[in-house]
């Protein structure tokens, strides 16, 4: 039910899209070579440390209730039951990612990357896509970037009560090394240092679950 979408927002921002089926080959030594494909299914086995953490945002019920002991009664183990009841959240939270319509790829700089027309065409065609759901939208989020600021602006003409909000931690940037790697996108190392804490603030700020107090 809709009664369930505490809050609902839109970011759009810059993505770094993999398509297509071209591969690429790294070798990690030179006995041992592996295929990296150019799209989201490798034949990769991601190390332990890539892998998703399901308390990232540390609302997990259990990791914030003091475990059992063994030795407890029942009596505790009810009373353990009951705060873990209290720390699961009942509302959820929903974002919508909207990447920026095409721009020109010729600009050198920011200022200079502005949408296409096909670009316009297509923030507009998804502002009344977005619209047309009548789902119970709260905001628009968008990086400061040019082609995302456009992007913004065109869809919140389709859907005028919402309010614009931007934001620079939504730039586009190099957050950690990929893994596995991608042979057509390799920053330099001080990139991932310089932006990667600001891509993690990001993260942080808009991707959580719902407090445990929110009703709806």
């Amino acid at each position: 039910a809709w009664s369930r979408f505490m809050t609902k927002k839109f970011v759009t921002a810059t993505a770094i899209g993999f398509s297509g089926v071209a591969g690429y080959w790294f070798a990690t030594n030179p006995s041992e070579r592996h295929t990296v494909f150019n799209s989201f299914t490798t034949n990769y086995e991601p190390s332990a440390c890539a892998r998703w953490d399901f308390n990232w945002d540390h609302r997990e019920p259990s990791s914030l209730v003091k475990p059992l002991k063994d030795s407890e009664n029942a009596d505790s183990e009810k009373d353990y039951k009951h705060a873990m009841e209290k720390k699961k959240g009942r509302a959820t939270r929903h974002l919508i990612l909207v990447r920026h319509g095409q721009y020109n790829l010729e600009g050198e700089t920011d200022a200079e990357c502005i949408l296409t027309e096909l670009g316009r065409r297509q923030a507009s065609a998804t502002g009344e896509r977005l619209k047309n759901l009548e789902l119970p939208y709260d905001v628009i989020v968008r990086s400061t970037m040019a082609r995302a600021q456009e992007t913004g602006k065109i869809i919140g003409h389709r859907l005028p009560h919402l309010k614009l909000k931007d934001c620079c931690l939504l730039e586009e940037g190099a957050p950690i090394p990929p893994e596995p790697p991608v042979g057509h996108w390799r920053p330099e190392a001080s990139q991932f240092f310089q932006d990667g804490a600001r891509i993690e603030s990001a993260f942080r700020k808009y991707f959580y679950r719902a407090d445990a107090t929110q009703k709806e």
